[in-house]
């Protein structure tokens, strides 16, 4: 496996985002062996395959730091809903589907992320071993987590706190057994953590039993963390205090820790999450979509590291850079708020900083590992050029992302996945969807 990427706009994300308006790189296996000026390529180089961007950006993959990818199969019905999807007993997701059905809509959620960019998703759900066979078969770079809690999902709504011994431990041992088959495997590509659902879906004790583990098997931490008003209440009457404190008292909040939303925080919130080196998984679309806006610049400006995520339903990381900044603009009412080299940060380097992987993804560089996008800028939406990071973000499409390497291995090629036939997974997940609201339906007639 040796290419050598000729003729493009190279961005590295390296030392102020280093670029190069007419580049080359080049992958020797697993790696990036050169880069630099088109001009400067060495001669050793010269009969190796060569893919000629000329026109195109040549970018790091982007990070996606919280997706389930599982729950693609509420697309287009989950948004107007009005409650997270776990919370839903009425749609087919997490019960319903069959360890068959969850190994689909990962595959179609995972894979879109992959044609959108994403060389790295960050995902957790139900029955993630599912996720990981579909990470697996896509060629995708994946840190995945087991769904943790030990609250009765479906009584939330009904404002009824339900703690269970049963449904908490037997979701541990899952998450466990997962681990150890899973941690580094394929060659290192797949990467498991602990998944806490929520502040207020897990016991103190449940926090406690978590927090010891990520120790044991020396693993970091992703949560869903003050995502809704109802969380805020819950966690202020049964704990006195936010749920960012209670996760300071429990002891996860610390640089191993990324916890998306963040929408209700407080300045001592903020302060807590900057003071432990967490790191906030920004979910502009996703939030955007529910009325709701995090304060991302007032976190940043507390010191917090900020990263991107898609959350459900959607893969789109250009999509939620150009979210980020409209969200944060509004949000302040300032249009310099967010730039676009900024949500480009938070898409790549701090991703990978997120996932203490910043030595290996997350930018260019000579020795690290060759996760790249190639994206085409050869079309009436995205000329004329002048500065390349502001037209992807205000003005790329995800269908601009032509071709992706992840560990050196291309599994993107022309706009199209390599290792899967997406035609037929289009007609298998319609079936599987439609299967499965039927089921659904007869259930909620009962």
């Amino acid at each position: 496996m040796a290419y050598v990427i000729k003729n493009a706009w190279v961005i590295t994300m390296e030392d102020d985002a280093m670029q190069w308006k007419d580049g080359a790189l080049v992958i020797v296996e697993d790696r990036i062996d050169w880069i630099g000026a088109a001009a400067q390529l060495p001669s050793c180089y010269e009969t190796f395959d060569s893919i000629d961007a000329a026109g195109k950006l040549v970018l790091p993959g982007f990070v996606n730091s919280h997706t389930h990818a599982a729950l693609s199969v509420l697309r287009g019905v989950g948004d107007d809903i009005g409650l997270a999807p776990a919370y839903s007993p009425k749609v087919p997701q997490g019960v319903f589907m069959s360890d068959a059905d969850c190994y689909h809509f990962s595959l179609l959620g995972a894979g879109e992320a992959l044609l959108f960019g994403s060389t790295t998703i960050v995902d957790n759900y139900l029955y993630i071993e599912q996720t990981a066979q579909a990470s697996k078969k896509l060629g995708i770079r994946a840190v995945l987590s087991e769904r943790l809690h030990n609250a009765d999902l479906f009584k939330i709504p009904e404002n009824r706190y339900e703690f269970s011994e049963q449904i908490g431990q037997a979701a541990l041992q899952r998450a466990v057994d997962f681990i150890e088959k899973w941690e580094g495997a394929e060659e290192g590509r797949i990467r498991c953590r602990f998944g806490p659902h929520a502040p207020d879906t897990c016991s103190a004790d449940y926090l406690k039993q978590i927090r010891e583990l990520s120790e044991q098997y020396d693993l970091g931490v992703v949560i869903h963390n003050s995502q809704s008003q109802r969380e805020m209440n819950h966690i202020q009457e049964r704990e006195g205090c936010s749920p960012t404190e209670y996760l300071s008292r429990s002891g996860l909040l610390n640089q191993r820790l990324i916890a998306g939303h963040c929408i209700y925080v407080s300045q001592q919130d903020m302060v807590l999450l900057s003071q432990g080196q967490a790191h906030v998984s920004h979910l502009s679309d996703s939030n955007a979509k529910n009325g709701m806006m995090a304060p991302v610049n007032e976190l940043q400006d507390r010191g917090v590291s900020i990263c991107l995520g898609t959350d459900n339903m959607t893969g789109n990381m250009i999509e939620t850079m150009k979210m980020a900044v409209c969200t944060a603009r509004m949000l302040t009412r300032d249009y310099q708020a967010l730039r676009a080299m900024d949500v480009l940060k938070m898409a790549t380097i701090n991703g990978a900083k997120a996932l203490q992987m910043e030595e290996e993804i997350g930018s260019l560089k000579v020795g690290k590992k060759a996760d790249i996008v190639i994206i085409n800028m050869n079309a009436l939406h995205n000329v004329p050029i002048v500065d390349p990071v502001a037209n992807l973000v205000f003005n790329g499409l995800g269908s601009d992302v032509e071709t992706v390497f992840v560990d050196g291995k291309l599994v993107v090629d022309q706009g199209q996945l390599v290792n899967v036939d997406e035609k037929a997974l289009e007609k298998e997940v319609q079936q599987r969807c439609e299967n499965l609201w039927c089921q659904v339906s007869a259930v909620d007639k009962k």
